[in-house]
């Protein structure tokens, strides 16, 4: 019931709009439900397991593979994102994933709604083999974005250069 509540409460369902004004009420929320994973070793803890390499103007995903699938759930992301710093990994976004219904990216009937918009990227094909078309959300709780609060990459996230 909590759950249903939450999820009605943040408009989640599925056709797209304008680019998203900065939420502050969203971002408030955001925060206070990923508080507890401001420590890397706390999301891996919890069961949150890096995809991949650090993405430049992204950082590095840690995506909890459970939650991956057609829900979404405002309080529980699919993946946390954190960026390098000199003093380790600093957790600057969390991100939504919701699987495309049709797997088509020519379709987009279905395309989620959370905290009221349509805010997603998407239907996009997968970032590696097996990931099935998608949605994706970034929501730049923790770590302020010039660009805004809800879109996919951060200038500020610079990845360490490789040797």
């Amino acid at each position: 019931m909590a759950l249903a509540l939450a999820a009605a409460s943040f408009g989640v369902t599925g056709t797209a709009s304008a680019d998203p004004p900065d939420d502050k009420a969203a971002i408030h929320k955001v925060r206070e439900w990923t508080k507890k994973y401001l420590s890397v070793e706390k999301a891996k803890a919890d069961g949150f397991r890096l995809a991949g390499g650090c993405v430049p103007g992204m950082g590095y995903h840690f995506v909890k593979a459970n939650r991956v699938d057609r829900r979404l759930i405002p309080f529980e992301p699919e993946a946390l994102v954190y960026a390098p710093s000199r003093k380790g990994l600093k957790l600057a976004a969390v991100e939504y994933l919701f699987i495309d219904r049709d797997n088509d990216i020519h379709t987009g009937g279905d395309r989620p709604k959370l905290f009221g918009h349509y805010w997603f990227d998407g239907p996009m094909l997968g970032h590696e083999p097996g990931m099935p078309v998608h949605y994706d959300l970034h929501v730049w709780a923790w770590l302020k974005n010039p660009y805004g609060n809800f879109s996919t990459h951060n200038p500020r996230v610079k990845c360490p250069r490789s040797r």
